[in-house]
């Protein structure tokens, strides 16, 4: 019975999985073994000596009834994608007389070769283009220029002959995938001391009788194995601190918002900095220094330079206001507040996440450096900021209490914001833990203890549809991981919060389970997108009221994953760099995001994402290897400070089960 294979298309993926393939220790490539190619020493075809290993020789071949059939084969440079496939073998055929066959057959050796470790037989093939000159050479014009159907032989010493057909070729370059598993049930025993593969055309199969093939690339491909994730995320370190230390202004030792790869380095293209920025890269020198990548004299001195630079700017009731312009100075130096980018309105404007973002980053930095001028200095900081400030009771009704974190308050417009912080699954959980463990707002549930309850935060809980099983889940407000694991790097729920936990994990399957089917790329959260600009993302039905749209996946979020999906990030991180190779600089690790589909990217970087990267690698290595995390320092600062048997009966507080059990 014939057996056929389907073709497919040979998109710039397939290439870039053959020209980026890992090299394994047997010297070859561990996702592709490559028998030929073409090029150079492989274009001479003699078929009685050894050409260049593997590649024994070639030669075409024809025969039949009258042996009337004829065959041509030789080496040139392809004329429809030369760039990409350079030299490759050109077979011309004719079997006109019934009873006829010519092909091409090629031999190779590999001692030792194990035809149970590959996965797939694949080779690129194209038939001539006629509108070409040349292409198609001497065939008459009134004739179809090549059959759309093959047949291909694989004989492989000690596992036997097998023979497959393919339909549906066309002048496009197809990449053709013959599975492994079709050759075990042989049609007859081999033991030779090369293997042959063959391509034959034969009437009456042949759709035309004449034509012209051209052949590349043919090679045994396997999915790579990952590297192990401690050594594929240890590499990660480097680069990836590289970059958000690239993006520091040597003046003030403050980040820039936002910066753009390219050969001379990072190019500044945002002056501006905020609280967050500023906290991620004080988080991300104390990590630095944990894991040996700094110097530690080296990282105190460079956060001394960030705190002396935060007590000169302007504040406004010790919180510090969204963004200051790192390239326009006061007289005495320091930034001044807003940006030429940012609305009139929100030009002095206050807010309360941004700014438990870059407390909880100096409470780190504190722990880290403990009964130094530094932890002194932060103190003073922290001291200054009473989230009370930003504490407002929402109840519509009289004598009723509905406890809120104001979004913000707007200096310029002397408001409060309009908005309180009442989604748990978010960011401003952050915020309102340190709000309660550091006793300064109304004592009340840090989230409501079931459903009807009143606490400062709600829980709502979804119900998404992986196509395997219904997963339920507490939700977000756009079903982003930022939102569900952001605050992790500081509170290391994982180890404090089982239900939190627990809610992390399947948020990230439900990630996962959204991955590109073509690329395997997954990971959602806002983020400078592929059209370099800012842009919300996320799984929408993790979202509230439909959540944020599927949109670029951002390299950040994966590592912020990373702890509860080891392997399953190594592999989205590896697809990443496979399917876009530019996406990662090992100057500075991954661009911000690249599209799903693996075809777009942008160069930009942020400071905050990349500090993110670099944290989130932090809490991976410290699950997969006991190093050092910052949640340490954090929890240290707050046992020094009395607050940490407040902040541990918080976490224990959290309990999702009466919300899992009701999804929406």
């Amino acid at each position: 019975m014939r057996q056929f294979v389907v073709v497919v298309a040979l998109l710039a993926l397939g290439c870039a999985a053959i020209c980026n393939a890992q090299v394994g220790e047997d010297g070859h490539e561990a996702g592709i073994y490559l028998i030929t190619d073409f090029e150079g020493r492989h274009c001479r075809r003699e078929s009685h000596e050894i050409v260049a290993p593997p590649l024994y020789g070639y030669e075409a071949f024809y025969g039949g009834t009258g042996n009337r059939s004829t065959a041509e084969v030789d080496c040139v440079r392809d004329a429809v994608e030369p760039e990409i496939h350079g030299e490759v073998a050109r077979l011309e055929y004719n079997v006109v007389r019934k009873q006829t066959y010519a092909g091409l057959w090629l031999q190779w050796s590999v001692p030792g070769f194990d035809l149970a470790k590959w996965d797939a037989l694949c080779f690129d093939i194209r038939g001539c283009d006629s509108s070409i000159s040349g292409d198609c050479r001497s065939l008459p014009e009134a004739e179809a220029y090549f059959s759309s159907t093959i047949k291909v032989e694989l004989k492989v010493n000690g596992w036997g002959w097998k023979t497959v057909y393919i339909d549906d070729i066309t002048s496009d370059w197809m990449r053709v995938e013959i599975p492994i598993e079709w050759f075990e049930d042989t049609t007859w025993w081999y033991s030779a001391p090369r293997n042959e593969f063959v391509i034959t055309l034969e009437e009456p199969i042949a759709t035309a009788d004449r034509g012209v093939f051209f052949i590349d690339n043919i090679r045994f491909e396997r999915d790579p194995v990952p590297p192990p994730p401690m050594a594929f995320y240890s590499d990660l370190l480097d680069p990836t601190l590289g970059g958000l230390l690239a993006l520091i202004d040597s003046a003030s030792g403050l980040p820039y918002d936002v910066g753009t790869v390219s050969e001379a380095g990072i190019v500044v293209k945002e002056s501006k900095t905020s609280p967050t920025n500023i906290g991620m890269l004080m988080s991300a020198l104390v990590a630095g220094s944990d894991l040996e990548l700094l110097p530690r004299e080296q990282v105190e001195e460079r956060i001394l330079k960030i705190v002396s630079t935060l007590e000169g700017m302007e504040v406004w009731n010790g919180f510090f206001y969204n963004w200051y312009d790192l390239a326009n100075l006061t007289a005495a130096g320091f930034p001044r507040v807003g940006a030429a980018s940012i609305e009139e309105e929100d030009q002095r404007f206050v807010s309360s996440v941004d700014n438990a973002n870059l407390t909880a980053s100096m409470m780190v930095a504190a722990g880290a450096f403990p009964n130094t001028e530094l932890a002194s200095r932060l103190d003073g900081l922290i001291a200054e900021q009473n989230y009370s400030t930003f504490y407002r009771n929402t109840a519509s009704v009289p004598d009723q209490v509905r406890p809120r974190i104001s979004h913000g308050y707007n200096v310029a417009q002397d408001a409060y914001s309009t908005y309180g912080y009442g989604t748990f699954m978010t960011e401003a959980r952050l915020l309102v833990f340190l709000a309660l463990a550091l006793e300064q707002v109304p004592v009340y549930p840090w989230m409501s203890s079931e459903p009807g309850t009143e606490g400062y935060m709600d829980a709502i809980a979804v119900d998404c549809n992986t196509g395997q099983e219904p997963v339920v889940a507490v939700g977000s407000w756009g079903g982003s991981l930022f939102e569900e694991l952001f605050p992790d790097l500081f509170l290391d729920e994982k180890s404090y919060a089982s239900n939190l936990a627990e809610n992390h994990r399947r948020v990230v399957q439900v990630h996962i389970a959204h991955a590109n089917p073509v690329t395997g790329l997954w990971g959602w959260s806002p983020s400078q997108s592929a059209a370099c600009s800012y842009r919300e993302a996320g799984v929408p039905c993790l979202g509230l009221g439909g959540g944020y749209p599927l949109g670029d996946v951002s390299a950040y979020s994966i590592l912020l994953a990373a702890r509860y999906a080891p392997a399953e990030a190594v592999a989205a991180l590896s697809a990443m760099k496979t399917s876009i190779p530019e996406s990662f600089d090992p100057r500075f690790g991954y661009c911000d995001s690249v599209s799903q589909d693996g075809t777009r990217y942008c160069a930009d970087v942020l400071s905050l994402d990349k500090g993110m990267e670099f944290l989130g690698l932090v809490a991976v290595l410290q699950e997969l290897g006991g190093k050092p995390s910052v949640s340490q320092h954090f929890w240290a600062f707050l046992d020094d400070h009395q607050a940490g048997e407040v902040g541990r009966r918080l976490m224990q507080e959290v309990g999702f089960e009466p919300y899992w059990e009701n999804a929406v």
